[in-house]
């Protein structure tokens, strides 16, 4: 019988908000399979460095050998990554050095990345492109740190780093990474399971879809015509200005509502000043962006959606229309503040409320407003 052997080699930790609860996502367990994969790689490229005569890696190396997670602990979310080995006559013990040091040199490429160096120096180009599976899922705010314990070399991976990872391993300059397009299918061709959709901007990107996704992309490509909106998440080829050139692959899709606050906007975020008549000033970018991003979250789902115009003061105004009632919310972005005012249509009374829209209690509020008012 072998010798039981432990080794811990990794103690990432996945810091944001998504995380504060301790668990780790289910999305993101590919990445540990990822880890592992590169692990194994990487540890017959230590090999071949400190044997160069040796052209094949010693039978049984990697036999007895798993990477397993072993536990999830506080602090964020903290992972315990082990190396466990049975080894025998088939896996010297001498062999689980090279799986250590294969660990170190991920962990310094990583760090090197964050500190924008050249990763290559730790490990060659071939292997960065494991990066592609890893990494893929982490939102902006988000960040995995495989040092957490040290005070400030954490060699944390970011959407930052990790692009820098992947655009030092190839020669073409290409990075993938997570997307989310709204727009309007405008071609399917289901011989060769591509699609095209067309954004609120006029670009057109090119993707592959698989059966699960094509439903919704039949039905959004047959009503092209008439502007069926469709959201779009899955993994995107960019090149490194940033553009994407193609979606390699859809993960998600959903048929939007004509009044889709997200998309509508997108599309005011694509105006410049200037825009009415030589007039009006184009609200700032971010700032939509912030609005969207509190709409969809506080927002309640069962209420109707509201118009969503451009002001010409840079700002922009939702109108809702019920009967006998007109309402309408004027969003001040730079103050995150917004005046709800109402106006009964029957006895031309109109009340105003001051909301701020960094409180949740005052969505809250105008939720409960509007509730009232669809069931008066």
């Amino acid at each position: 019988m072998g010798t039981n052997h432990k080794i811990d080699i990794y103690t990432p930790r996945f810091v944001g908000k998504r995380f504060d609860d301790h668990a780790l996502p289910l999305e993101l367990m590919d990445d540990i399979a990822a880890l592992q994969d590169l692990t194994i790689e990487l540890a017959k490229w230590v090999y071949f460095e400190e044997n160069p005569t040796r052209k094949r890696v010693p039978r049984g190396f990697t036999d007895g050998m798993e990477i397993k997670l072993e536990a999830v602990e506080p602090g964020s979310t903290l992972l315990k990554i082990a190396l466990f080995v049975v080894s025998s006559n088939l896996f010297p013990t001498e062999n689980i050095q090279y799986f250590e040091k294969a660990s170190e040199k991920l962990i310094n490429a990583i760090q090197s990345a964050e500190d924008n160096e050249d990763a290559t120096e730790h490990l060659p180009e071939v292997y960065l492109s494991y990066f592609n599976r890893i990494g893929k899922k982490l939102n902006p705010d988000e960040s995995i740190e495989f040092k957490p314990f040290e005070a400030t070399k954490k060699a944390r991976l970011t959407k930052k780093s990790r692009k820098r990872l992947l655009l030092a391993a190839t020669r073409n300059k290409e990075y993938t990474d997570e997307v989310e397009l709204r727009g309007f299918v405008s071609e399917m061709d289901k011989s060769k399971k591509t699609f095209q959709i067309q954004l609120f901007n006029g670009n057109k990107v090119t993707g592959n879809f698989s059966k699960q996704n094509i439903e919704n992309l039949q039905l959004a490509f047959n009503e092209y015509e008439s502007k069926r909106l469709i959201k779009i998440q899955g993994i995107g080829k960019y090149n490194n200005s940033d553009k994407l050139e193609f979606i390699e692959s859809v993960d998600g899709t959903e048929i939007l509502d004509e009044l889709d606050v997200t998309s509508r906007i997108e599309i005011i975020s694509l105006l410049k000043d200037g825009w009415l008549n030589g007039e009006g000033i184009a609200p700032q970018k971010n700032l939509l962006k912030w609005f969207a991003n509190s709409f969809e979250h506080n927002f309640s789902p069962d209420l109707p959606l509201p118009n969503i115009y451009p002001t010409p003061d840079g700002n922009i105004q939702a109108e809702w229309v019920f009967e006998n009632q007109d309402i309408s919310l004027l969003i001040d972005l730079e103050a995150k503040t917004s005046t709800l005012s109402l106006l009964n249509l029957s006895t031309e009374t109109d009340v105003d409320y001051t909301l701020n829209l960094n409180d949740i209690s005052d969505w809250e509020s105008l939720n409960k407003e509007l509730k009232n008012l669809i069931a008066a």
